[in-house]
Parts: C-alpha cells; sequence; structure tokens
C-alpha cells in the first residue's frame, strides 16, 4: 500500500476585494474561490460526497435600532443586516484530503431605517492552508453603516470568517 497523499501547496485564485453591499443593495461575488492542490481547478476533484452549504449559510444578524424605530409601534424600520460565507465542501484528491469551493461572502441588509446606508466589503485569503488533510480558507468582511443618505459614517464592523473541506467554520466580530 502507497503513502498518503500530502497536500503542502494549495491555492485560491479568488482573492480581490469584492463589494458585497452599496448603499444597501446587496452585490454577489463576481468569483466563487476554493481551495484546491497547487495546479488544479475544483472540477479537477471528486465531489462525489460533496456536503452543502448553499441552503444553509453561516452567517450573523446585527440589527440597529433608532427611537423612532423602537418607540413607534413598527412604523419605523430598524437597521438589520445578515453577513456571512457560503460555500461547498467535501472534494477529494484521489481518495484523500478535504477540500472546497463555491465559497461566497454576503452581506444583505434586510432593512433599513430612513436614511440609513450599509455598505460593505470582503475578500478571501490568497494563501489558504491544509491542517490534518482538511482544507482552511480565511476571509474578511467590512460592513460600513451611514446615516443621512451616507453623508455621516455611524459605525465600521469588521468580521473573520473561516471555512474549511470538512463543513466546519466560523463567522465572528474582529
Amino acid at each position: 500500500m502507497g503513502d498518503a497523499v500530502t497536500f503542502s501547496d494549495v491555492w485560491n485564485a479568488v482573492k480581490d476585494v469584492a463589494t458585497l453591499c452599496r448603499n444597501s443593495e446587496h452585490v454577489a461575488m463576481p468569483n466563487y474561490a476554493f481551495v484546491a492542490p497547487a495546479g488544479k481547478q475544483p472540477m479537477d476533484l471528486n465531489w462525489d460526497h460533496q456536503g452543502d452549504r448553499v441552503e444553509h449559510p453561516l452567517q450573523l444578524t446585527y440589527r440597529w435600532d433608532t427611537y423612532a424605530s423602537a418607540h413607534t409601534d413598527g412604523l419605523f424600520s430598524p437597521t438589520v443586516v445578515r453577513v456571512g460565507v457560503q460555500w461547498r465542501f467535501g472534494g477529494t484528491m484521489d481518495g484523500h484530503g478535504l477540500f472546497l469551493h463555491e465559497a461566497a461572502l454576503f452581506c444583505v441588509a434586510d432593512s433599513t431605517c430612513v436614511g440609513a446606508t450599509v455598505d460593505a466589503t470582503g475578500s478571501f485569503s490568497g494563501s489558504p492552508y491544509m491542517t490534518n488533510g482538511v482544507a482552511q480558507l480565511e476571509g474578511n468582511i467590512t460592513l460600513t453603516i451611514g446615516e443621512v443618505g451616507g453623508a455621516m459614517h455611524v459605525q465600521d464592523l469588521h468580521f473573520g470568517i473561516l471555512c474549511a473541506g470538512d463543513g466546519a467554520g466560523y463567522i465572528r466580530q474582529v
């Protein structure tokens, strides 16, 4: 029986900063990120037993109330924003490793209070890595909340993200 395959070099070609939300409107990432062995594309791997995170993304929801939204019995909306990541996982190469593909960051403004704006950018690392045969891909999202049509900066939030080839992952505020 031969030695187990080791994957010391893995890569992700999608590492540019992408706009995820502009003026409270969701913008889809133009390209999906992935982690595959060096020199391989996701289509070169075996995805017969992949898991799917598209239906159930990993996300956090934030809500900001104004005096009007908190005290007018639903007359005014609060600002409600979801940030997160979705991906597919479980690909193998010659029966080894657990890789991931179709990874995308997102930001959705479910509602905004009068005059509020939500902008977000995000990116994945250009340096994915393997831990115990499982691909690891880190990313980040920066969320900016403004008021008065974006003329007044209110808050920046930063999130660290990890998605793995076995379906594990996290998103947390940093």
